[in-house]
């Protein structure tokens, strides 16, 4: 079984496609992303780049999302955490 990845397309027909969140990062990756929450007061004032660092989002792939617009950005970071529930196929 393969499990299902996250798709998205940005306004400029820029299509991106990676692992939900929640199969991208492990146990170890969410205790040190749970760590720096803590630290920064919360999980909505952590900075956005230790999600992607412990979710293991490779350099092409960054680079697209650092040239989304802000709409398309948060519209992406939203989807991606929202739907990490989804299943394998």
């Amino acid at each position: 079984m393969a499990l299902e990845k996250f798709h998205f397309t940005t306004c400029d027909d820029v299509d991106i496609v990676v692992p939900y969140y929640l199969d991208a990062v492990n146990r170890k990756g969410m205790k040190k992303i749970q760590k720096l929450a803590k630290e920064a007061g919360g999980f909505e004032k952590l900075d956005d780049d230790v999600l992607f660092e412990h979710a293991n989002i490779g350099k092409d792939t960054m680079a697209k999302i650092d040239e989304m617009s802000m709409r398309d950005y948060l519209k992406f970071l939203d989807q991606w955490m929202e739907e990490s529930t989804v299943g394998e196929s």
